[in-house]
């Protein structure tokens, strides 16, 4: 019987429907780290600033101490800035000289074909013999 064919196994490829009984019925598990951190980043900081009480929320405090550590002059703190409020700057991917880039499959078209070749010589079905090259 030809691999694939059997009535099972065509079974198993039907997708499952959200809510249905089964493996991992509710998709992929939430990240509870970075739960945890958005939910404490929410949160009003219990910290001291300059010995005053504060009101401010983690995130409000990290935004600023970005802020701080870009404007004296940290090229880390600069860079996490410009990339968060401007977005990254996109890298051209680009061949020789900046022209597109080349794919030569000549050598990989060669292999298969004497693969296949082989294959068809060889009268095996399954595909099963090995060739040198493999």
């Amino acid at each position: 019987m030809k691999r694939g064919t059997h009535p099972n196994s065509l079974a198993n490829l039907k997708p499952q429907k959200p809510g249905e009984e089964g493996h991992n019925k509710n998709g992929r598990p939430k990240k509870p780290i970075t739960k945890a951190m958005l939910k404490m980043l929410d949160q009003v900081a219990s910290v001291q600033i300059a010995g005053k009480p504060n009101d401010k929320r983690w995130a409000e405090l990290i935004a600023a101490s970005i802020l701080m550590n870009a404007y004296k002059g940290n090229g880390t703190a600069l860079r996490e800035l410009l990339d968060r409020v401007e977005g990254k700057v996109a890298q051209p991917i680009t061949g020789n000289d900046g022209g597109p880039i080349e794919v030569d499959f000549t050598k990989a078209r060669e292999r298969l074909i004497g693969r296949l070749d082989r294959l068809a010589a060889s009268g095996d079905e399954a595909g099963t013999s090995q060739g040198p090259d493999q």
